[in-house]
């Protein structure tokens, strides 16, 4: 590519090159079509003119790691530093530490302080 004058490419620290050019009016870039691309627009060409095409939504989950600090909160729950946790394990692990090691009032166990 660089032979062609696609792309220039320097060494700008010893002994890694980087890519500092690429010259998008270059004939090969322009008429570049990926080779999946190609076979499935030709093949939907044909299929979208007499039906739609289905589209898969992505499920993004919110995922927490405990780090070796809070080993002793999620340990006794079977959870390693390892771990990934969802929301409902983590709730489920920090309410079973205060549990056990009594942090809630005896007298207002509703009462939003803890006892330190």
């Amino acid at each position: 590519m660089c032979s062609e004058g696609v792309l220039q490419v320097e060494e700008l620290s010893k002994g890694v090159e980087s890519i500092t050019k690429v010259d998008f009016k270059h004939p090969l870039i322009k008429e570049f079509v990926p080779k999946q691309l190609s076979e499935r627009t030709h093949d939907q060409a044909e299929a979208t003119t007499t039906t739609s095409i289905a589209v898969k939504a992505i499920k993004v989950t919110l995922l927490y790691m405990p780090s070796h600090l809070l080993l002793p909160v999620f340990r006794p729950c079977g959870h390693s530093k390892a771990s990934m946790l969802e929301q409902g394990a983590v709730r489920e692990a920090i309410t079973k530490y205060v549990k056990t090691m009594e942090l809630v009032p005896q007298d207002n166990p509703s009462s939003p302080g803890f006892l330190l």
